[in-house]
């Protein structure tokens, strides 16, 4: 069956590659024998992956949890490791086919560290590497991973990537700062997580003149300037955009192997005059996964359009759409 798929998957691959070169002069053949290997490997289905969460807004005493949701085609068993606690998993659980398992994590287990509610900038740690507080998850057959955050009155979810999707450059698409930054944060995050030990990750700060991002020596740090961290497997680099109306969206990531990244907010007014938040993350696809059409559909039920934020791999970008 996964041989099947993959004929599949290869065949369309083949095409949609061709068909972009197609009115060109001539194809670089050598460009898409190098770019293939890798654009093969982008599928959400796999038997590992790495991620993690950054923290939410959080109302003590309720049944707040991180889930994780399993589904495959066969019967597998799942591991969940946390390298922090151990080595060996946290947790293990069998799937049944074409149905669905759930890991259940507190807060404190699968986070760096909790917030609670109120986005009180006192919470606020500074930007640091947390070791081992990164995500793995492993099963001996391929599956496909989710991952929620269910609070009380907030929750987010994504789609987790397979570690042989991943890659070394990446793009930040975290929302801005919607908070004064007075009293309360609701901080844009990105989550850098470690997948191979010995991994030096560069972080290029983008996003606007407000942004500050605070290290844990209390050094500022601005937009264009540079940070760098050595991480090893499950290592979690959670950096925090502190001040109002600061932004990281934009930040430039590259690294000397694959890593795991995410993005998101703690928090985030959407559109900013809404005073009710609700909390962001998403895992970001390396940049080798772009494309240059979309289509952006409207969200059913809702009065107003959807934020939609751009960014571009490379310099004299020109974008424009149609309706």
């Amino acid at each position: 069956m996964f041989k099947k798929f993959t004929s599949i998957v290869f065949s369309l691959l083949l095409v949609a590659l061709f068909a972009n070169n197609i009115a060109q002069a001539d194809v670089d053949i050598e460009k898409v024998r190098a770019t293939l290997p890798k654009l093969l490997g982008a599928n959400n289905a796999g038997t590992e992956f790495v991620f993690g969460f950054h923290p939410c807004w959080e109302e003590y005493g309720a049944n707040n949890a991180l889930r994780i949701y399993v589904s495959s085609p066969v019967q597998t068993q799942v591991s969940l490791t946390i390298p922090y606690f151990s080595e060996e998993p946290y947790l293990i659980k069998t799937t049944k086919p074409n149905d669905i398992i759930e890991f259940v994590l507190a807060p404190a287990v699968g986070q760096p560290y909790t917030r609670g509610a109120g986005g009180q900038t006192s919470t606020l740690k500074p930007t640091q590497v947390w070791p081992g507080r990164g995500i793995i998850i492993k099963a001996d057959a391929p599956i496909i991973a989710y991952g929620v955050t269910r609070y009380q009155y907030t929750s987010d979810g994504f789609l987790a990537v397979p570690t042989h999707a991943l890659s070394k450059t990446y793009i930040i698409s975290a929302y801005r700062e919607t908070a004064n930054f007075q009293a309360q944060s609701l901080t844009p995050y990105a989550d850098i997580i470690g997948v191979f030990d010995k991994t030096r990750v560069t972080f290029h700060i983008g996003g606007n003149n407000a942004t500050t991002v605070r290290t844990i020596d209390d050094k500022k740090w601005r937009p264009y300037d540079v940070l760098r961290a050595d991480l090893n497997r499950g290592d979690f680099w959670l950096i925090a955009s502190e001040g109002p109306q600061s932004d990281i969206g934009g930040s430039y990531v590259t690294a000397n192997k694959p890593i795991a990244v995410l993005s998101g907010s703690h928090c985030a007014y959407i559109p900013t005059s809404v005073s009710a938040c609700d909390f962001i993350i998403e895992q970001e696809l390396p940049v080798i996964a772009w494309g240059k059409k979309y289509h952006v559909t409207n969200i059913v039920d809702r009065k107003k359009a959807s934020v939609i934020r751009m960014f571009a791999k490379e310099p004299n970008t020109i974008w424009g759409y149609a309706k």
